[in-house]
């Protein structure tokens, strides 16, 4: 009854043999290899045989003609040197687009109700970082840094045929969006900075050394596990491994829905999860925003475990409009909007 071809291979052993005799088919071939290393090509030349009997995949949608559904969020890929990233769309076309970037590890799904309210009349574009999401997979052979994955956000909007354009970055994202504003200099009008961590280098020595550790995948599923407890730990305590009466975070934790959500983000970006962690608390940040040009709002909701950081900032002296955030959506976007309009 098979009805596509098939290719049966074994090692010669007299019961495979006995095995394949009995398989019969106008559809099938079969074959026996003598070693391990004669099957393991056996095996390659199969599947180069029935990749050229069958009919290439489809190419991933180009982000730049997916359609949006009325009102909502279209998804395609930008190609960059390092592989694609997912893009969510949203909006109508012209004027200038706002990018957003998304904190790490996760991905932009986060963001799409701040997607679609920011959405009514701009241009809105958000990418899942490479390495998180549904975005490729990192394949830098050593750590990168901040500066490293800005690059990689500048090829996409590069790919996308953005020329000017204003950025949104919330933790991860917002250090993103700072490199992306100084490399990109008079390209990027607007920057919006959603909790940036300024911390001293004490705290950030702690987190390097507590804050990740490996999430290789375990035969008992005890990676799972700790990907749970990272991330539940997280809606409890700051950081997650301090738990103990200082390290409450005294606010509410997530529902079932988003700690679910925020569970399966971490474990697609699995073992390579630490790199963005690592690259953000390895980051210069101070130094690095006095770099930054483009007219800047640094915010953070009350929650945020960053928002102390807001204080840092303005004892610092940086050139940005720095509040706390609203804690509810439209207060949020009626926030950001006021910011990116008065840059118009």
């Amino acid at each position: 009854d098979v009805s596509v071809p098939v290719t049966a291979i074994a090692l010669r052993d007299r019961a495979a043999e006995r095995q394949l005799e009995r398989l019969s088919s106008a559809r099938l071939t079969t074959r026996i290899a003598e070693a391990a290393d004669e099957h393991r090509e056996l095996v390659l030349a199969a599947l180069r045989e029935q990749a050229a009997l069958t009919d290439p995949a489809p190419e991933a949608p180009d982000a730049r003609s997916a359609e949006p559904a009325a009102g909502g969020i279209a998804r395609g890929y930008a190609t960059t040197s390092r592989g694609q990233l997912l893009v969510r769309r949203a909006g109508p076309e012209g004027g200038r687009p706002l990018v957003m970037l998304h904190a790490s590890p996760g991905s932009a799904a986060v963001l799409e109700p701040l997607i679609l309210a920011l959405a009514r009349d701009r241009h809105v574009i958000a990418f899942d970082t490479l390495g998180h999401g549904d975005s490729d997979k990192l394949r830098f052979e050593e750590q990168p840094w901040i500066g490293d994955y800005a690059q990689i956000v500048a090829e996409a909007v590069d790919a996308l045929g953005l020329e000017d354009f204003d950025v949104y970055g919330s933790h991860t994202g917002a250090l993103i969006a700072t490199e992306v504003g100084i490399l990109l200099g008079d390209r990027v009008r607007n920057a919006i900075l959603d909790g940036v961590g300024l911390f001293e280098p004490e705290f950030v020595a702690d987190l390097l050394a507590n804050y990740l550790p490996p999430l290789d995948p375990k035969p008992d599923g005890s990676h799972l596990a700790l990907a749970w407890s990272i991330v539940w730990n997280g809606s409890l305590f700051w950081p997650w491994y301090r738990t103990t009466r200082a390290g409450i975070r005294w606010f509410e934790n997530y529902g079932d829905d988003e700690l679910d959500e925020r569970v399966l983000d971490l474990l697609k970006s699995g073992a390579t999860y630490s790199f963005a962690y690592r690259a953000a608390f390895s980051h210069p940040t101070a130094e690095r925003l006095r770099l930054l040009r483009s007219r800047t709002l640094i915010g953070a909701l009350e929650e945020d475990v960053l928002h102390e950081s807001n204080e840092t900032a303005l004892s610092m002296g940086i050139d940005a409009q720095v509040v706390t955030l609203p804690d509810d959506l439209a207060g949020q976007v009626e926030a950001f909007e006021r910011f990116l309009d008065g840059g118009a």
